[in-house]
């Protein structure tokens, strides 16, 4: 990055991405939630929330549960994006990250596929690849598979959402300079996109039943 202050959208998000295509456009957030307790021997699960905008203004919400560690994140997530996309144009899907429910992790390259929309990640913090293949190995006898689907997302890119406001995205089947145009504009409060701030106070709302 450069120095000096960044572009507010006034006067370089809106050349990108017209204030009224923003408002216009509907975008797909997953979030979850807090674990349940484990009771005897049944798993412990996660909620799953997937919150869909358009704009600045929920549409529609849908949820399920995941299982904490487990493997089935990815098509979960594709079942309520057909659930949730039966009427409706969705733009964009916004992802927190790749692990969901612990190490219940999101082949992005197959989400992209089956449901033919753009996504990005975004994440708070910039990964440690060697912590989590640490963590990986130690736990999961299929830690390669696991690790496997993680590196399809790629490698982190740096950005400033706004000055002093730095986090870390992935973006698959759009342009670099096109999702950052987008995390800017959809971010009001902190460093998180509306729509996934959005799933997250519900996901965490969720997790309390």
């Amino acid at each position: 990055m450069g120095s000096g202050l960044l572009p507010s959208p006034s006067q370089q998000v809106w050349e990108i991405i017209p204030r009224k295509k923003i408002e216009e456009t509907k975008a797909l957030a997953f979030e979850d939630g807090p674990f349940t307790k484990k009771i005897g021997t049944k798993k412990r699960r996660a909620p799953l929330i997937a919150v869909l905008t358009k704009g600045f203004m929920v549409l529609k919400i849908a949820f399920d549960y995941l299982k904490v560690d487990g493997s089935e994140a990815t098509d979960l997530m594709i079942d309520l994006e057909k659930h949730l996309s039966s009427d409706e144009d969705i733009n964009i899907i916004f992802l927190h990250g790749v692990a969901y429910a612990g190490f219940n992790v999101v082949d992005v390259q197959r989400l992209r596929e089956a449901t033919n929309r753009p996504i990005i990640l975004v994440l708070r913090s910039k990964p440690n690849p060697e912590a989590v293949k640490e963590a990986l190995i130690k736990h999961f006898r299929d830690w390669d598979r696991r690790l496997d689907i993680i590196s399809k997302a790629g490698d982190p890119r740096f950005f400033e959402v706004y000055p002093g406001i730095p986090i870390f995205y992935e973006t698959i089947g759009m342009e670099a300079h096109e999702a950052e145009a987008l995390i800017r504009a959809f971010t009001i409060l902190g460093k998180t996109p509306e729509p996934l701030r959005i799933a997250r106070i519900l996901a965490e709302a969720l997790g309390t039943f």
